[in-house]
């Protein structure tokens, strides 16, 4: 008599208290604009069940929040120690004659990080290796991915994709040229123009002109017949210095010439010259550069790193089909993840890996499904939730959830114009554990209105 008390007892303070939960959420969300989806996922990890939804099936755009599948896919499919590479080969299996006798090739296979400093270690290899000339050429091969390199849905006016460089297999230093424009001492003298490179195959061409005052410069490169050229236009003020960046659209052959470059300044005789080609079958490692995947999963949740997702998601299309990586083979291996997850999936499609695109279509249920699902798997939890940014301390929750909530909330943020998400475990004290999931679309108030409210909401769990 006494346990079925004991248990009946339970059972009233558990629905009393999700009441009072209901209660606490719906007043924040009744002072949302009206027209705004606020849809609201909780769920309880210790019982698996869903203790508070609000359009919780309706379909909304995730925006970063879709990394959270990509990472997920990338993790569970690819492992935990597997590793991205940038790789220099040869076909001449003598070198120690001190000749490469054909192409030195620069492979790469999805390393994202990998920067100059990564290909000064070639160089060294190189002449470790006492190699004092090349007979062929100096070969980019990127072809393990296809070639296009920025997205067509990608909206104009998005913030978000502002920064995006190519997405390529070859990386280096992100796909970006850091140019140095320096006004002059001279008003309507030519600026100063400066690169952060070693490239013998970029021609600079200045047209930027000093002024009294301030100044707006700029700068597209180019490739065509061999070389790149640097157009530098624009104003800039007297003695006043400017760094910007500059997409790299050609990155095979960029990084190539760079490489070949590096070679010569070296004291190593090049006899060919850089290309674009694809590295042959029989070419043999000569030295490589590694990057963990849980660095870079690390790295795009708590940070939210878009160009890291999109080179991400070209990996997981050519892993999961051993074919040339692409957005649509990507886009089938992501989906299919969701479908084995035996979650909430009504019509769910994730087409991109950094949440930009707006046809992304989810709902809060099945992320947060996901992640209860997440949780269950050890082999990747900790690495999962330790890859998210933390409220009050680190990543894009750094400045958020003060007051008495630091390093409670392990979670996704995502941000696009008309829609705020956020995704992530809760724990407000031991034992207690919950999994939210908050997006909404909105055409009036601004952004950090409804981040405000999202905290209130994972604050009120308690």
């Amino acid at each position: 008599m006494l346990k079925k008390i004991i248990i009946l007892l339970f059972v009233y303070v558990t629905i009393y208290s999700q009441s009072e939960l209901k209660d606490r959420i719906d007043k924040l969300i009744s002072k949302i604009p009206k027209g705004t989806i606020a849809a609201v996922e909780i769920i309880d990890v210790n019982t698996g069940e869903s203790i508070y939804e609000n359009e919780a099936t309706t379909h909304v755009i995730p925006a970063s929040n879709a990394k959270l599948f990509s990472t997920a896919t990338a993790l569970s499919i690819m492992g935990v120690s597997y590793e991205f590479e940038t790789r220099i080969l040869t076909e001449d299996k003598n070198i120690a004659d001190n000749t490469i006798d054909g192409n030195l090739y620069l492979q790469g296979l999805g390393n994202s990080l990998f920067s100059e400093k990564d290909l000064d270690d070639f160089v060294s290899e190189l002449k470790k290796l006492n190699i004092s000339e090349i007979k062929g050429d100096i070969i980019g091969d990127d072809s393990i991915w296809d070639n296009n390199y920025f997205r067509q849905d990608w909206i104009e006016g998005e913030t978000a994709n502002v920064f995006v460089p190519a997405v390529s297999a070859i990386v280096l230093n992100r796909n970006m040229l850091t140019v140095n424009i320096s006004g002059s001492s001279k008003v309507k003298g030519r600026a100063i123009v400066s690169l952060n490179t070693e490239n013998e195959f970029i021609d600079i061409q200045n047209s930027c002109l000093t002024v009294k005052r301030k100044g707006t410069p700029s700068a597209v490169l180019n490739f065509s017949s061999g070389r790149f050229t640097l157009d530098v236009t624009g104003r800039i003020g007297r003695n006043v210095n400017k760094s910007i960046t500059v997409k790299i659209k050609n990155p095979a052959i960029y990084a190539a010439s760079v490489l070949y470059t590096k070679i010569k300044n070296a004291g190593i005789t090049v006899l060919g010259l850089p290309k674009e080609s694809i590295t042959v079958n029989n070419a043999v490692t000569i030295k490589k550069c590694v990057l963990p995947l849980v660095n870079v999963v690390n790295l795009v949740n708590k940070r939210s790193d878009n160009f890291l997702a999109e080179c991400l998601f070209k990996s997981i299309g050519a892993y999961t089909t051993l074919k040339q990586g692409n957005a649509f083979y990507s886009t089938q291996a992501i989906n299919q993840f969701i479908n084995n997850q035996n979650i909430y999936n009504d019509e769910v499609e994730i087409v991109d890996g950094s949440g930009i695109s707006r046809s992304n279509n989810v709902t809060v249920k099945t992320m947060a499904q996901l992640l209860y699902n997440i949780y269950s798997d050890k082999k990747i939890f900790d690495i999962y939730k330790s890859s998210l940014a933390v409220s009050g301390l680190e990543g894009t929750l750094r400045r958020r959830m003060k007051n008495g909530y630091e390093g409670k909330f392990y979670g996704k943020t995502g941000t696009l114009n008309g829609v705020s998400s956020l995704t992530g475990y809760y724990e407000p004290e031991e034992g207690r554990f919950y999994i939210v999931s908050m997006v909404f679309q909105f055409g009036k108030k601004d952004h950090s209105y409804y981040k405000d409210i999202q905290d209130k909401i994972v604050e009120s769990i308690y």
